[in-house]
């Protein structure tokens, strides 16, 4: 049996093969159309989807600007900053202050008695040491140990809490100039270090740990400054056990590093945050929109438009963006106070379609007005209408952008859905046309041998009458 898949028809002569690829492919000019409708649906998302990302940078760029602790950051500056440094908190009141750095925090230190050798194996027994009201640590010494192995045995283990020094100190006694040394691990008042020992073996003194003498107390950090000229004027004094002090203002983190009267701090807005947050927000702002414009555009001299052209949903709420962030047109109200983005330097071209910013009038509204420049952007106002229009666009749920990404890929998927079924109908008809063709052969095979033996049996008919003519 001959099939028309694989061989073209061997009875009738005709190119099977052919013939129903070429129908099949006549009949599949409906498939090709949605499956271009489906390439340019998967286009419109894909620009969707990076739009949607661009205007998620402004949204995340107006989030910051809106915040009030972009304009209330300070700066922060010292008279000398060889004694005292500052940084603060957007909660510090700007102003300037004559801060005295008191005393510095230190460790507390302690020297035992002289000793004659600091290298002989003498010194067994026991080692306790306490810092402040922590735990204690214990060392025991069974054999006989040298002056320099105790401290080592000391500086082993940060657990200590000290850290400890053999010194030659010839002065005392000069006899006896080995001493060891114990100095705390951290600053502050509170710890102080305390010692019990049961060593024995020591030259002169049995146990050099018995008697410490103290060569340096623990203190902490001291920073005061006067307030006030009056007769209510007062000294305002913080404290700390290391050099970083907080408390003395509120907002305000000193750091002392010498003893120094009246240093000034001067405390102002810092103005660099909120500048590159506003900068941030317009490059993100034209970063989406310059994208829409470049691909909903219609070139003249192409003929052709871009894949967003006929997004007219996400066209008007660009476009309501754009009206509200320019609404505010005016320089300043009638108030004085700065109503508009053209306040603060920012414009709008209508032939790019996108925003400008003059950097030198922002600097200038930001040095002459910073809280205005805060209010036009945070309390409410203007910042709080692009942030509608901009979440308009960017919420996950039913913004625009999300609407628009879940309506194709919905249609993309129907339209998967609709080739397959397309596909699967004309592979069904593939097998009737091939059965069809197939039936076909049959016919004429068996036409064609009939014809065969009708013009075998006429020829012997013939030959057999020539035959009997001839006798």
């Amino acid at each position: 049996m001959v099939g028309v898949t694989g061989v073209d028809g061997l009875a009738s002569g005709l190119p099977t093969a052919e013939i129903i690829d070429s129908m099949i492919q006549a009949e599949r000019q409906s498939v090709v159309g949605v499956e271009r409708r489906k390439e340019m649906a998967e286009l419109r998302l894909e620009a969707v989807r990076t739009l949607n990302l661009r205007m998620l940078d402004a949204d995340t760029d107006l989030f910051y600007l809106r915040r009030a602790s972009t304009f209330n950051a300070k700066s922060v500056s010292s008279s000398d900053t060889t004694a005292l440094t500052a940084t603060a908190t957007s909660v510090a009141s700007a102003g300037s202050y004559a801060v005295s750095v008191e005393q510095l925090a230190q460790t507390h230190q302690v020297a035992t008695a002289g000793q004659a050798s600091k290298t002989d194996a003498a010194f067994t027994g026991t080692v306790s040491i306490t810092v402040g009201s922590g735990e204690a640590w214990s060392i025991s010494f069974d054999e006989a140990t040298s002056l320099e192995d105790v401290a080592t045995a000391i500086n082993r283990d940060a657990d200590s809490g000290v850290l400890a020094q053999v010194v030659s100190d010839t002065t005392t006694d000069p006899a006896n100039p080995y001493r060891l040394v114990l100095t705390g691990r951290e600053t502050g008042a509170a710890n102080t270090i305390s010692v019990n020992s049961t060593i024995t073996g020591g030259s002169p003194d049995a146990d050099p740990f018995a008697t410490l003498s103290e060569t340096r107390a623990a203190q902490d950090a001291v920073v005061s400054m006067q307030v006030g000229s009056g007769a209510g004027a007062f000294t305002a004094t913080a404290t700390s056990a290391d050099n970083t002090v907080n408390e003395l203002i509120d907002g305000v983190t000193f750091e002392a590093k010498a003893v120094a009267a009246d240093v000034t701090i001067d405390i102002g807005f810092d103005s660099g945050q909120a500048t590159e947050r506003v900068t941030d927000f317009v490059e993100s702002l034209n970063g989406a929109l310059s994208y829409f414009r470049d691909n909903a555009d219609y070139s003249q001299d192409s003929g052709e438009a871009g894949v967003l052209f006929n997004e007219g949903d996400i066209r008007r709420s660009l476009n309501s963006l754009v009206r509200t962030a320019v609404s505010g047109a005016p320089d300043q109200d009638a108030t004085g106070a700065i109503s508009g983005l053209a306040g603060i330097g920012i414009s709008y071209d209508e032939d790019t379609g996108l925003f400008e910013l003059d950097e030198s009038a922002l600097a200038s509204a930001m040095a002459t007005d910073p809280e205005g420049v805060r209010d036009l952007f945070v309390a409410g106002g203007l910042g709080d209408a692009l942030n509608d229009r901009v979440k308009a666009l960017t919420q996950s749920v039913d913004g625009v952008l999300a609407n628009k990404q879940d309506f194709l890929t919905g249609q993309i998927s129907r339209m998967d859905e609709r080739i397959t079924r397309m596909d699967e109908l004309l592979a069904q008809r593939r097998e009737r046309y091939e059965a069809e063709f197939l039936q076909l052969e049959k016919l004429t095979a068996y036409y064609q041998n009939q014809q065969q033996f009708l013009t075998s049996q006429i020829r012997s008919f013939q030959n057999m009458a020539s035959g009997g003519n001839d006798s």
